[in-house]
């Protein structure tokens, strides 16, 4: 699957996408008070939802490539702005992200790594 983030394609940069929870549903946001003697919270629903979060693992084959300039290029790309960017994937979802997590590296065998990155989000047909 192909993944664009901040108009750059992380493919390009040799990411595989290996796993993705972004078609989970986020949650619904609303208030929910104990009122002392009555069974039951009250809820006041805003008709809205919360910022979901999208992990994504890919899979990076570094091997023969610079590590240290290809990680920090990652980093500028995911972090080196401020605010929300385009995030999309090629089955049609698009959101609203800011990538503000620790980017996760975990080595398989040398040079080679599964990448943990997680997003916070919004759907942005679902903006009112």
């Amino acid at each position: 699957m192909n993944v664009i983030y901040n108009d750059i394609l992380l493919n390009d940069l040799g990411l595989k996408l290996k796993e993705t929870n972004h078609t989970n549903l986020p949650s619904k946001s609303y208030e929910s008070i104990k009122i002392p003697g009555r069974t039951g919270h009250l809820i006041i629903d805003d008709e809205s939802y919360n910022n979901k979060t999208i992990e994504l693992i890919f899979l990076w084959d570094l091997r023969g490539l610079d590590i240290k300039s290809n990680i920090n290029q990652l980093r500028d790309i995911l972090q080196g702005h401020k605010g929300y960017k385009d995030l999309l994937f090629d089955d049609g979802y698009v959101f609203n992200a800011i990538c503000s997590n620790e980017i996760v590296f975990n080595e398989i065998v040398k040079n080679y790594y599964e990448v943990n990155i997680v997003f916070e989000a919004y759907d942005k047909e679902e903006v009112q």
